[in-house]
Parts: C-alpha cells; sequence; structure tokens
C-alpha cells in the first residue's frame, strides 16, 4: 500500500506505519551467491570423508586377512581335496613364519589331518599349504606328498 491509500483509512492526525523490515541478508550480500558457496563447501566435506572411509576400509581389510584366515582358506582346499571331507578334521596349526606368506605343514612334528580313505578307515595324512598374503590365495598346496596347487 502507498501513503495516499493508507491515509484514507487512518484516523486524523495519525502517522502511516513504516514499511514492514523483511528478514534477509544486509543490502549488498547475494543470497544465492552465499548459498552456493555453502553447498560447495558441504559436498567438499563429504568427499573427503568418503576418501577418509575408503583408506579405513582399505586399511581394515589388509588387517583382516590374518594367520586366521589364512589357516581357514587352506583347511576348506584341504577338505575339498579327500574322498570325505565332512569326516575330514583339519586341526589348527601355527604359521612356520617363512616369510611374507603364510605357510602351514601338517604331519607327525605338528598334526596330522584325520581323514577317511578309500576304505572307509580314518587315517593320518600330511600336508602343506601356502597363502600369499598379497593376492590372498592358496600358492602351493600338497596332501601326502601329491600336488594339489
Amino acid at each position: 500500500m502507498d501513503d495516499q491509500k493508507q491515509s484514507d483509512w487512518l484516523p486524523p492526525g495519525s502517522k502511516p506505519l513504516p514499511p514492514p523490515k523483511t528478514a534477509g541478508a544486509p543490502a549488498g550480500i547475494d543470497l544465492g551467491g552465499a548459498f552456493a558457496l555453502a553447498a560447495l563447501f558441504g559436498l567438499v566435506l563429504i568427499g573427503v570423508k568418503a576418501c577418509g572411509d575408503n583408506k579405513a576400509e582399505t586399511s581394515e581389510k589388509s588387517r583382516e586377512f590374518s594367520y586366521g584366515t589364512a589357516l581357514e582358506l587352506c583347511q576348506y582346499a584341504i577338505r575339498q581335496s579327500v574322498k570325505d571331507p565332512e569326516k575330514t578334521t583339519v586341526p589348527r596349526v601355527e604359521d612356520s613364519d617363512s616369510g611374507p606368506d603364510f605357510y602351514f605343514a601338517w604331519g607327525r612334528a605338528t598334526k596330522l589331518i584325520r581323514s577317511p580313505n578309500g576304505l572307509g578307515i580314518e587315517i593320518g595324512v600330511s600336508a602343506h599349504c601356502m597363502v600369499s598374503e598379497e593376492t590372498e590365495r592358496i600358492i602351493g598346496l600338497s596332501l601326502d606328498g601329491k600336488t594339489i596347487i
């Protein structure tokens, strides 16, 4: 409303009210630019956070692949290589610390694998298994002197 029309309905002798102040940015500041800058800053923070999480997952993954995981790979491969996997017992043995790879040996000096033979009689079986820490795969496996991998 302009002053002329407002004065038509005001009581005589009163002054018109000043225009209402609007909330917002002070004169000379562009809210669109400020919003865009805040949005850009937020996206940069999200990107940095995502990169940091990826590094954490990578280091976590390398920590997770350890003696236990390597041993489980060997135990599984051995069970899959015998005649009766369900009745085969592959005991836990220690890593021989032969370098960066994991090396496990089952034999008379450690513990033999217990597995039924072709006649169903449980016998002791020796084995050697090597797992690459870098590729997280079995790189060598032998059962009773026969090379499997």
